[in-house]
C-alpha cells in the first residue's frame, strides 16, 4: 500500500471524525438549549423546582408532565437514537426547541395544546408498525406535518404524505422542501397537482422547489397544470377546470374565459360536478363551489329582515340541481 494512499485514508478518517464530533456538538447544543427553555418555563411560577405550578394540583401535575417529563423523554430518545443521521436528530431537536420557546406566562396553562403535540412525537418515536404509525399521523395531519423530521425515513411517511396530499394539500405544500430530497417527493407533488391544482398554482409565480419539480415532471396531469400556467399565468382560475382541460372537453382559453366570471364558473362547476363523481382537481373544484355557495348564502343572510320573496330573489335564476 503506497504512502500517498495511506495518507489519503488518514485524511478522510480525520475529516469524517471531525465532522462527526462537530455534529455531536451541535446535537448537544440544541439539547442544552431545550433544557434552558424548560428551566425558563419552570420559573414562570417564580420557583425553579421541576414543577409547573398552576391553580390546581391536577393542572400542576399535567403541566409538569407536559413541559418537563414528556420533553425529557423525547430528548433522551433523540440523543440515544444513534442509528439516525446527526442531521435528522438536529432537525428533531430544533422542532422541540421551537415548541418550548412558544410557552410563556400567557399560555403556560394551555398545556393540553402542547401535550397533544408532545404525545404525538412520543408515539412516532415508539411505534414501529408502519400501518399503525400511518393511522396515528393521519389522526392529526396538521401536527404531523409539523413533525416531519421524526418520521421522514420511516415506511409510513410515503403513504401518509399521499393521504395528506388529498386532504390537506395546502398545508403539505408548506412543508414540501422538507421532503423534496426523498425518492417519493415527485409522486407526492403529482398527487397534489392532480387533486388541488389551485394550490400548486400559488407556487408557480416564483422560482422554488415546487415550481422546479412541477416544470420538470413527466406526469401528464402535472404537465397539464404547468401548461395552464405557461399559457395564462398563475392568476387565472382555469386551473380549477383541470379535469375538462385534461380530458379535452375544454381548451385552456375556454376554461380561462369560463373562470373569469363567478356566474359562468359556478354554473360550469355544478354541471361538471354533477356528471362526474371523481374528478381531476376535485379538491379545488369543491373549494371553489363552497366559496361560490357562501357568497350566495351571505346575500340571503344580509337580508334576514326582509320578506322571503326579497331574501331568496337571488336564487330565482338557478335550477333545482344548482340550488341543491
Amino acid at each position: 500500500m503506497s504512502k500517498h494512499f495511506i495518507t489519503a485514508l488518514l485524511m478522510v478518517g480525520f475529516i469524517f471524525g471531525y465532522s462527526s464530533v462537530l455534529a455531536n456538538d451541535i446535537v448537544t447544543k440544541y439539547a442544552n438549549q431545550i433544557e434552558e427553555q424548560q428551566q425558563r418555563i419552570d420559573l414562570i411560577d417564580g420557583i425553579e423546582d421541576q414543577n409547573i405550578r398552576l391553580k390546581s394540583n391536577l393542572q400542576t401535575q399535567q403541566a409538569t408532565e407536559t413541559y418537563i417529563h414528556s420533553v425529557d423523554r423525547i430528548v433522551e430518545q433523540v440523543l440515544n437514537n444513534h442509528l439516525s443521521p446527526s442531521s435528522q436528530r438536529i432537525d428533531q431537536l430544533i422542532r422541540v426547541l421551537k415548541l418550548t420557546k412558544e410557552v410563556n406566562s400567557s399560555n403556560v396553562h394551555f398545556y393540553t395544546k402542547f401535550s397533544s403535540i408532545f404525545s404525538l412525537i412520543e408515539k412516532v418515536q415508539q411505534i414501529d408498525d408502519a400501518s399503525r404509525l400511518e393511522s396515528v399521523l393521519r389522526s392529526n395531519v396538521y401536527s404531523s406535518l409539523n413533525l416531519i423530521a421524526f418520521y421522514i425515513d420511516k415506511p409510513a411517511a410515503e403513504p401518509f404524505f399521499m393521504s395528506a396530499a388529498r386532504t390537506e394539500p395546502a398545508e403539505l405544500l408548506k412543508h414540501y422542501e422538507e421532503i423534496d430530497y426523498k425518492p417519493f417527493s415527485s409522486k407526492v407533488l403529482n398527487e397534489v397537482a392532480r387533486v388541488a391544482p389551485m394550490k400548486i398554482k400559488t407556487y408557480l409565480h416564483s422560482w422554488n422547489a415546487i415550481h422546479q419539480r412541477t416544470k420538470v415532471s413527466t406526469n401528464r396531469i402535472t404537465n397539464q397544470v404547468y401548461e395552464i400556467f405557461q399559457d395564462k399565468g398563475s392568476s387565472t382560475r382555469a386551473f380549477v377546470l383541470l379535469n375538462d382541460i385534461f380530458n379535452g372537453t375544454l381548451t385552456i382559453d375556454e376554461a380561462h374565459n369560463i373562470a373569469r366570471f363567478d356566474s359562468t364558473l359556478f354554473e360550469y362547476l355544478i354541471s361538471m360536478r354533477g356528471r362526474d363523481n371523481t374528478l381531476n382537481g376535485e379538491h379545488s373544484v369543491d373549494e371553489a363551489l363552497k366559496y361560490q355557495c357562501l357568497k350566495h348564502v351571505r346575500v340571503i343572510n344580509d337580508l334576514h329582515e326582509e320578506s322571503d320573496a326579497v331574501r331568496f330573489r337571488s336564487l330565482g335564476k338557478f335550477n333545482a340541481s344548482e340550488i341543491y
